[in-house]
């Protein structure tokens, strides 16, 4: 396996049902997500593959930006117990980034989701 670096302005909330999260113009396996950064208003994404050449079409960086700050974030699974006598539960998986508020390069940003998308906004 290897790591690749994939630059992203947005990163999925909600985690499909084939385990996928969606970046712009495309999705990515959730489990192969092994770090999470941002830096200059984009999402760097080290994400675990076993074949980088597929994954060249979406502009591979070889390096993080030199002050790019690491993002904590974890998967959860959310319970949905409808209203309805057969209570038959359903279960969403999403990516949480852990991070609500950063310091990049002396700019406060606010991490936050919208409409099922990761987003970073200056404040």
């Amino acid at each position: 396996m290897t790591e690749v670096i994939i630059k992203s302005k947005i990163i999925g909330n909600e985690i499909s049902s084939n385990g996928r999260v969606r970046i712009e113009n495309y999705s990515l396996k959730a489990r192969a997500i092994k770090k999470i950064y941002f830096a200059d208003s984009y999402f760097y994404i080290v994400y675990e593959t076993d074949n980088a050449q597929y994954y060249k079409k979406l502009g591979l960086l070889s390096k993080l930006p030199a002050n790019a700050v690491e993002l904590r974030f974890h998967i959860r699974t959310v319970e949905h117990w409808p209203d309805y006598a057969d209570d038959i539960e359903t279960r969403d998986k999403e990516l949480i980034i852990d991070e609500k508020e950063i310091v990049y390069a002396g700019k406060q940003y606010k991490i936050d989701c919208f409409n099922l998308l990761w987003i970073a906004k200056q404040k």
